[in-house]
């Protein structure tokens, strides 16, 4: 009986630490919005993205949203780095709602003397939903849904802090926003209302 209960309580405590609840990976890049017009919402996240490295940002407008791509080189004595974000916006409305879908492709390559001057990196998808929660938070922001701009050294560390994983934007599939080249800018009053075109 004591066994019983000792397994049923680590199944419990488990159940309880899970990171998520049993959202896919598609939820993950899905949001709903009754309150907001569809061009309300591309440009809140057309400025989500365009805040998180103002320079290095390029846009192409559709019809129903944008692509962005995002670009970072990095030289260093015996290294280098590259990162590289493509992002894909759409947003549709359908009686009264407006729906989004954000598709998130890095890639991130490194050289060093480690490697022998040979290239290694990723390129995929985010593994983890935590950009995809900070990017509809700071647009929930933008579109005065919620009160509080989440940056991001807040972002990473409240993550690592909850579910207990490294402190590292890369490490938890936030880098497209919150990466090591990323400026991290915080909204000023105008920048919440910016124009689609």
């Amino acid at each position: 009986m004591v066994r019983l209960l000792a397994a049923a309580s680590v199944l419990v405590l488990a159940g309880c630490a899970s990171q998520r609840p049993d959202l896919s990976q598609e939820e993950w890049k899905l949001r709903e919005y009754k309150n907001h017009n569809k061009q309300e919402v591309i440009a809140a996240a057309r400025e989500v993205i365009r805040l998180s490295d103002p320079s290095d940002v390029n846009f192409e407008n559709t019809s129903d949203g944008f692509n962005a791509t995002r670009t970072s080189i990095g030289f260093y004595v015996v290294a280098n780095e590259i990162d590289g974000y493509s992002f894909n916006f759409v947003a549709q409305e359908k009686n009264g709602v407006t729906r989004s879908r954000l598709e998130i492709e890095e890639t991130e390559i490194n050289q060093s003397l480690l490697t022998l001057g040979l290239p290694v990196g990723k390129n995929g998808k985010p593994d983890h939903p935590y950009v995809y929660e900070l990017f509809y938070a700071r647009m929930a922001y933008l579109l005065g849904d919620k009160a509080e701009w989440y940056r991001c050294d807040d972002a990473v560390s409240r993550v690592s802090a909850r579910y207990g994983l490294p402190n590292d934007a890369r490490k938890l599939g936030m880098a497209s926003i919150c990466g090591k080249f990323s400026d991290d800018n915080i909204p000023n009053s105008t920048s919440k209302k910016v124009d689609l075109f």
